[in-house]
C-alpha cells in the first residue's frame, strides 16, 4: 500500500534534518567560508546574549630581566572586553495546498515540493539576510520589515546603520569611529576599530586605496581577509584594473535567481560580486558616512573569516506538516532560524567607498 503524502513528506524532512537549511545557508559565501572553517554551532543553552571575550591590548605585561633580582609585575591589566549580540529568531509558516500535496504523490513528487516550499523558503531567507548583513536593508521576501522588525538587531556591515545594532564597518577614518558596536565602544587606542579606504577615481588611485585597506586589515589578522564582497559595478571596476594578473573563477555553489557566485582571486581573498550589495539602497543613500564619496558610489568589504562565528539555537525545518488546519485545504509545517553573527575583532575587517566612480 502507498505510503501517505502527509507521512512521506514528513519521514522525507526528517531524514533531511537540519541539512535543508545549512545546504542552502551555503550559498552565501560567508556562511560557506564559516562552515568549512566549522565556525557555524550550536550554541550552548542560558543567557539573554551571545558573548565573545576581546583584548584591547595584552591583559599581561613583561619584565625584563638583567640581574635576577628585578620584581615582576604582576598588576591585573583590565584589557578584556566582551562583545554582546542577540539572537535574531525567525518563526516562518510554510504551507503547501492539498492539492500540490495529491498531484505529487511519490518519492519524485514529494522531493518536488520540498523544493518548490521548504527549500525555495530557506533560499529566500538567506538572500534576504545577505542584503541586510552588506546593507541593512530588506528584500523583502521570506523576512519583511513591513509586517515585522526583521532582522533589526542582528550585526550589518554598512557602518551608516544606527538603528538596533549599529553598522559594524564605519566609513571613516579610525581616529573618528567612536559608535558602539556589539556592546563596545569603538576605539583605536584598543584596537577595536575597522579599516577604511575612499576612492576619488578608480582610474587614479582605485588600487591603490582598495589594496592598502586590504594589507592594513591584514596586518591585523593571523592569515588576513579571505572574502571581499562587492558591488556590481565596482567589482567590474576590479576586474578591468586588474588586468592579465588574475582571472575569474566560478564556484561549485548553487546559483539562485540572478545572484552571481563567480569571484575574483585578489590576494588571499575571494571577491564576490552581489547583487545583494546595492550602494543605492535606501540604508546607503543620503548618509553623511559616504557624503565625501558619495555613497552611491560603490563599495568594497574585506572580511577574515577567521575572526567570524555565527552561534545558532535553531536551525531547521521542523519535520511535522499537519493537516489539521482550521478552514484551510493544506498541510502547514514552519522554519524555525535562531542566530546571531558576531565578529570578534574588528581592526581585521576593512571597507572601501567610491569604488563605482570610474
Amino acid at each position: 500500500m502507498p505510503q501517505p503524502s502527509t507521512e512521506l513528506l514528513n519521514t522525507t524532512l526528517a531524514d533531511l534534518g537540519s541539512t535543508l537549511v545549512m545546504t542552502n545557508a551555503q550559498s552565501m559565501p560567508l556562511m560557506d567560508q564559516l562552515m568549512k572553517k566549522k565556525k557555524v554551532n550550536c550554541e550552548p543553552r542560558g543567557g539573554t546574549y551571545i558573548e565573545r571575550s576581546f583584548s584591547g591590548g595584552s591583559p599581561a605585561e613583561a619584565t625584563r630581566i638583567d640581574n635576577g633580582d628585578e620584581v615582576a609585575v604582576i598588576t591585573r591589566r583590565a584589557q578584556i572586553r566582551k562583545f554582546q549580540v542577540t539572537s535574531t529568531r525567525h518563526f516562518v509558516p510554510i504551507f503547501i495546498p492539498q492539492v500540490e500535496v495529491d498531484r505529487n504523490s511519490g518519492k519524485n513528487g514529494i522531493i518536488k515540493l520540498i523544493k518548490q516550499y521548504p527549500e525555495m523558503t530557506a533560499v529566500e531567507y538567506f538572500l534576504d539576510w545577505e542584503r541586510f548583513l552588506l546593507t541593512g536593508g530588506y528584500r523583502n521576501s521570506a523576512v519583511s520589515c513591513v509586517r515585522s522588525p526583521g532582522f533589526l538587531g542582528s550585526c550589518t556591515l554598512n557602518g551608516a546603520v544606527t538603528a538596533g545594532a549599529a553598522g559594524l564597518l564605519d566609513f571613516a577614518a579610525p581616529s573618528a569611529q567612536t559608535d558602539v558596536v556589539q556592546g563596545v565602544a569603538k576605539s583605536e587606542a584598543i584596537g577595536n576599530i575597522n579599516q577604511y579606504g575612499v576612492v576619488t577615481s578608480f582610474a587614479g588611485d582605485g588600487m591603490l586605496q582598495v589594496g592598502l585597506a586590504y594589507d592594513t586589515a591584514a596586518g591585523n589578522s593571523r592569515s588576513g581577509p579571505d572574502l571581499g564582497f562587492a558591488d556590481m559595478i565596482s567589482y567590474q571596476q576590479m576586474v578591468t584594473y586588474s588586468g592579465d594578473n588574475v582571472r575569474i573563477t566560478s564556484t561549485d555553489q548553487p546559483v539562485y535567481g540572478a545572484e552571481s557566485r563567480s569571484f575574483l582571486p585578489y590576494k588571499k581573498a575571494k571577491l564576490y560580486a552581489s547583487l545583494q550589495l546595492d550602494p543605492t539602497d535606501a540604508a546607503f543613500t543620503g548618509t553623511t558616512g559616504f557624503s565625501t564619496s558619495s555613497i552611491t558610489g560603490g563599495v568594497i568589504y574585506w572580511l577574515s573569516s577567521d575572526d567570524w562565528e555565527v552561534p545558532y539555537y535553531k536551525m531547521e525545518v521542523t519535520p511535522e506538516f499537519r493537516d489539521d488546519i482550521p478552514n484551510q485545504d493544506g498541510l502547514l509545517g514552519k522554519m524555525v532560524i535562531d542566530m546571531g553573527p558576531i565578529c570578534t575583532r574588528l581592526n581585521t575587517q576593512a571597507v572601501v567607498g567610491g569604488t563605482r566612480i570610474p
